[in-house]
Order: structure tokens, then sequence, then C-alpha cells
């Protein structure tokens, strides 16, 4: 009953150590596509850009809205929207980096699956 009950928690913990090896590369990988050394920037400091990249996106969009109403719609409307059109490019570029890394990171996940051995 205890070897039973042993035998599963060691699969599970095992299992749980495995996908925690693959987050931790998984980070390195990305910090390393944004040009930053994952031993020198925590996930929560990495991540923080992100976060701050938002809200000043979000205040941004807030001040353009204010300088439209602030002063001469036509003037500030072209203002607004090369600034709202900056930050959705900046934004996108994020986002294919991201994507390219997805891609990356499941390309090499199949060539692993590939040619790892089945086990029975």
């Amino acid at each position: 009953m205890i070897q039973d009950f042993y035998k599963e928690a060691k699969e599970h913990f095992d299992k749980l150590n495995k996908q925690l090896d693959d987050v931790e590369q998984n980070y390195k990988d990305l910090c390393s596509n944004f040009g930053e050394d994952p031993s020198k920037m925590s996930p929560e400091e990495f991540f923080g850009i992100f976060k701050n990249f938002w809200n000043q996106f979000q205040v941004n969009i807030m001040i353009s809205f204010d300088i439209n109403n602030q002063n001469n719609q036509k003037k500030n409307f072209l203002y607004t929207f090369i600034l709202n059109i900056y930050f959705i490019l900046k934004l996108f570029f994020i986002l294919f980096k991201l994507i390219d890394l997805k891609f990356k990171i499941n390309k090499k996940k199949k060539k692993t699956i590939f040619f790892q051995k089945k086990k029975n």
C-alpha cells in the first residue's frame, strides 16, 4: 500500500519536475530572444517590462484623448492617430516575437518528440 503511494507520488513528482525544467528553459529562451540575460533578470522584472509597457500605453491613450478634447481636434487627430499606431505597432512587434518564440519552442519539442523512443 505504501509502495503504491510512493510509486504514484514519485511519478507525479517527476512529471512536475520535468514541467518545471521546461518552464525554466522556455523562460531562458524567451529572455534570450529579447536580448536579456536570464541569470541577471528575474521573471518578475522581465514580465514587469511588459506590464509597464501596457500601463504606459493606456496612459498615452488617455492623454491622447485629453489632448483631443482640449485642443483643436483637427490638428490633434493626426497626432493621436500616429501615436496610437506607434504603440499598436510596438505591441504587435512584441506579440510577433512571442509567437515566433512559441513557434520555435513547438518546433524544438516536435523534433525531440520525434527522436524519443516510446516506452512500453
